[in-house]
């Protein structure tokens, strides 16, 4: 599987509302994806990850990872909402909940009480940005942004104190995580983000770390990381080929930092998936 096999896709601000259909390549979107299944367990793979995901949680997670249905029930309805990145910071969530969605992690939260609740409210959702009426966007992302906040309170990172995440420059933080993510497989410095942002670059590094509690150099790594965990657990290519393809400059710079970011070398952790 190569990188052309990773489908690029646009969903912007966004409700889905569907039977399950299967696929079979990884896929990729800027934005933050919330919602669930009404069957469980699902089978869902984001990076190297694989979550099992029951019909009683919703999940949240950043689709910038590339992200694969793996198995799921017959004739299985999905309830998605796809957030702009540069919305979802806008509105001060959490700090660890943000630093947990943007460094490429799936959070789940039992949604029991709020089945019913939610099915509605997407369907309801789903019908209005189909009849495109703008009088309903501001409700409507006022409503994601309420769902959004309790979801923050009740999924793994809920129960411990937080700050809200202050961005004082939005527009170039997200200008910053999409280059990344679009970019993470070549030889990308912060030379080349600042002049993409036609800023400078210690500014750039300043701002993006205060934005997201980490450095450039460590979400490059973790892109590097999350996309040879899906070449070793879906190909047959050599270690040298993953390390290549992940746009890590030489085998002992792959593995020292794929061990040092899974707990094993690559090999290992190909032969345990």
């Amino acid at each position: 599987m190569d990188r052309q096999r990773i489908k690029e896709l646009f969903c912007g601000f966004g409700c889905i509302v569907a039977t399950v259909e299967e696929w079979h390549n990884f896929h990729r979107h800027d934005e933050i994806q919330f919602g669930f299944y009404l069957d469980g367990p699902v089978d869902y793979q984001l990076g190297g990850q694989v979550y099992r995901i029951m019909a009683d949680e919703c999940v949240l997670f950043w689709g910038a990872i590339p992200h694969l249905l793996r198995s799921s029930p017959q004739n299985n309805r999905q309830y998605w909402v796809t957030i702009p990145l540069e919305v979802f910071v806008r509105w001060g969530l959490p700090e660890d909940f943000m630093h947990k969605v943007l460094n490429g992690q799936l959070l789940k939260a039992d949604h029991k009480r709020l089945r019913e609740l939610d099915r509605m409210r997407l369907e309801i959702w789903e019908e209005d940005f189909a009849e495109g009426e703008e009088k309903y966007l501001e409700v409507i992302m006022l409503a994601m942004e309420s769902r959004i906040r309790r979801f923050g309170l009740e999924s793994e990172v809920g129960q411990t104190e937080s700050t809200a995440v202050t961005l004082q420059d939005r527009g170039l933080f997200t200008k910053v995580y999409d280059y990344i993510a679009k970019n993470f497989y070549q030889d990308i410095k912060v030379t080349d983000i600042a002049e993409h942002v036609e800023m400078h670059p210690k500014y750039v590094m300043t701002a993006f770390k205060k934005s997201c509690g980490q450095s450039i150099g460590k979400v490059i790594t973790m892109m590097r990381i999350y996309e040879a965990q899906r070449l070793l657990t879906t190909t047959d290519m050599s270690v040298i080929d993953i390390a290549l393809e992940s746009g890590f400059g030489s085998l002992s710079n792959f593995y020292n930092c794929f061990k040092k970011h899974c707990g094993k070398p690559p090999n290992k952790y190909r032969l345990e998936d």
